[in-house]
């Protein structure tokens, strides 16, 4: 049994992760001259045509030079299936980093390497934002680390014991994809500890202290977010409190330019001298896009904020008795979609002390100027 997770795009901060990722300060290119000398990981050390030596395939590979070598799961990029070698000359792809960091600074060398599993991570964001998909990574038909994204599992094992939150979400994305809504929810408890998930009294949700990486917020994300209608009451609960939460952060967390542009995610929490890579902004955006095939915030375009609400620099649009006026919060995105096809639409809302009506959801066909469904939602 496997079970096919989707991802759709999310507007803005995923697509303008994704417009950054492909554009002229990003890591997509064109596998031109493509070298494969050094290896990276000390299990893969063949000389003299491949032997194992980190920095100086990080010398090399500095912009000027693009370059390959075997991931940790010994698979290579563009690789000839008879020779065992690179193809020189290929498609598209993206290398690992540009050597660009925060507030989209050029503030490191770039790493011009080409990674198998990074690409195969990043296809999975090129399907859901709709861009084209790297070249070179054909299925090797044995463990990638990134498979189990999707819910493919057949040559997928979990780890055995896992210690860092990226294991233990991909472990929660196995269980749950076979079925296991247990072990997936125990996993998902084990992040949380592992976190240090502490709720934030001033924002009404929970912060993580212990994560320090952003691509490991983006794994959270998933995982909360396909959990969030499984299990029972109290699981679904804290689920979605998660979700809700974790989303907050890593839009909060992405980087923004001196334009005041979104573009994508340095490594690090906080920041520090890290840099924006391939991995981290896949594994953000489909954390973005996790379960829907379109996503939108209520605080950012498309929607639109009504005058006399406020948007809280948690990435939540709130209404206060007193101040805000009756009438709509937030609209849009105005947006054409097929009419033979047939809508789930969700929603987060919160109130602190919730009694009576608390708010009215209008799905309105504004080609018509006519509400389609409607739906008062009172306090229980």
């Amino acid at each position: 049994m496997s079970l096919n997770y989707t991802y759709g795009p999310h507007f803005p901060c995923g697509k303008a992760a994704v417009d950054f990722l492909y554009g002229k300060n990003g890591n997509w290119r064109r596998m031109k001259n493509l070298i494969y000398h050094w290896n990276y990981y000390s299990q893969f050390n063949f000389p003299p045509s491949h032997p194992y030596n980190r920095k100086e395939l990080i010398s090399h590979a500095n912009g000027t030079q693009l370059y390959t070598c075997l991931d940790a799961n010994g698979h290579l990029i563009n690789c000839n299936p008879i020779t065992g070698e690179v193809n020189p000359q290929g498609g598209f792809a993206f290398i690992e980093h540009n050597g660009i960091g925060e507030g989209g600074a050029k503030t490191g060398t770039a790493f011009s390497n080409f990674w198998f599993d990074d690409n195969w991570l990043a296809s999975y964001m090129s399907q859901a934002y709709e861009q084209t998909a790297p070249s070179g990574i054909c299925d090797k038909k044995d463990f990638i680390r990134w498979l189990v994204i999707s819910g493919d599992i057949a040559q997928w094992t979990p780890y055995p014991q896992p210690q860092h939150i990226d294991q233990i979400a991909l472990n929660g994305l196995y269980y749950l994809s076979k079925g296991e809504k247990t072990l997936a929810q125990n996993m998902m408890k084990g992040i949380i500890t592992a976190s240090g998930a502490k709720p934030n009294p001033a924002t009404q949700q929970y912060d993580y202290p212990n994560v320090s990486e952003n691509y490991h917020l983006g794994l959270f994300l998933i995982l909360a977010t396909f959990l969030a209608s499984e299990g029972n009451e109290s699981d679904q609960s804290e689920n979605l409190q998660h979700q809700v939460a974790v989303r907050s952060h890593v839009i909060s967390n992405q980087q923004i330019d001196q334009s005041g542009s979104r573009i994508g995610w340095v490594t690090s929490i906080p920041p520090a001298s890290s840099l924006i890579n391939t991995e981290t902004i896949s594994c953000c955006t489909l954390g973005l896009g996790a379960n829907a095939s379109l996503n939108f915030e209520a605080v950012f375009q498309p929607m639109r904020q009504a005058e006399g609400t406020f948007i809280r620099p948690y990435n939540a649009l709130s209404a206060v008795k007193g101040k805000t006026s009756m009438g709509y919060m937030s609209y849009g995105p105005y947006i054409n979609l097929p009419t033979n096809t047939p809508y789930e639409i969700e929603f987060c809302l919160r109130a602190p002390a919730p009694a009576n009506s608390i708010a009215t959801i209008d799905i309105n066909d504004y080609s018509r100027n006519k509400i389609i469904k409607q739906k008062t939602l009172n306090a229980e």
